[in-house]
This record gives C-alpha cells, structure tokens and sequence, in this order.
C-alpha cells in the first residue's frame, strides 16, 4: 500500500509542476479555437518546457539541484507577468476535459503496475547502474586513471565488456 501512496504522490506533484510550468506557454501559444485545450495540453506543454529549460541549463550553467529552483521561479515569474497583463485567470476546464484527465490517470496506473506489484518505486529489472556502474565509480575513485592503475584488477571489467552489457556490440 506504500508504494501506492508513494507514487501516487508522485504523480499530483509531477503533474502539479507540470501544469505551474505549463502554464504561460499554454495561455502564450494556445489561441482562438486552441484555447479549448488548454487544459489538456498544459501539463503536457509544462512537460516540454521543463525537459527544455532543464536541458538547456543543467548543460552549460547549473546542476540540475540549482537549475530546478530556476525553472520554478522562471515559470512563476511568467504566470505572475501573464495573468497581470490580461487581468484573467484564463483556463477554464471543460466537458472534454475529465476524459483527458481520465485517460492521463489510466495510462499512469498501467505504467506503474508493474512498480506496485514489486512493491518499489525503483526501476523493475536489471539495475546496470547499482550492480555494475556504482562500484566501477567506487572503484575509480580510489585509483585514479591516468597510468597504469595501481589497484588491483577490477573484476567488473569481464561483466562491463560482456554481452549482458554491451548487447554483443564487443
């Protein structure tokens, strides 16, 4: 029941972020006979600003702690300026709207199914980056590369050059 509770937090947050930061490029881009979507596509347009922005900062500014708050308060700063200028609050949901949010709640129960019946919130399968990446990371942390590696051999390296891990790709 935990993991139920834990991801379903998870997804008021997340879509919650998604529609703050959806906001602004919703009321900016959907116009006229747009603007009856407004409310369906405003998470998903809040999604591809912050996959933009967050891309677009964590590479050439800020790690991705800094950079989070940053888009909040981007994002805040331009929900504040539009509904100042237009003096309206300005999407309204509509009849289409529950099923919209219908379908978005079924998709993300079936996409983490497989989570609530592991009883995680982790990833279902192999973890490439625990069992092999983390201690490959431990490993290099310890003797540094620049020579010959004066540690002991690693035996990850016969598991990280295997099939398993690089897809036959050698």
């Amino acid at each position: 029941m935990t993991t139920i509770i834990e991801l379903a937090l998870y997804f008021m947050a997340a879509l919650a972020v998604c529609c703050w930061v959806g906001y602004a490029p919703t009321r900016a881009l959907l116009q006229g006979p747009l603007a009856a979507y407004r409310v369906a596509l405003s998470p998903v347009l809040g999604l591809a600003t912050i996959i933009i922005l967050s891309s677009w900062l964590n590479s050439t500014f800020l790690p991705m702690v800094v950079a989070t708050p940053v888009i909040l308060g981007l994002a805040t700063a331009a929900n504040v300026t539009l509904v100042l200028r237009t003096r309206t609050a300005g999407i309204v949901p509509g009849r289409g709207d529950a099923a919209v949010f219908g379908l978005l709640v079924v998709s993300y129960a079936l996409g983490v199914a497989p989570l609530v019946h592991a009883g995680s919130t982790a990833f279902v399968g192999q973890q490439w980056d625990l069992e092999i990446y983390l201690p490959l990371t431990e490993y290099l942390k310890q003797y540094a590369v620049g020579a010959m590696v004066p540690g002991p051999p690693n035996p990850l390296l016969v598991e990280i050059n295997g099939p398993a891990v690089r897809g036959g790709s050698g």
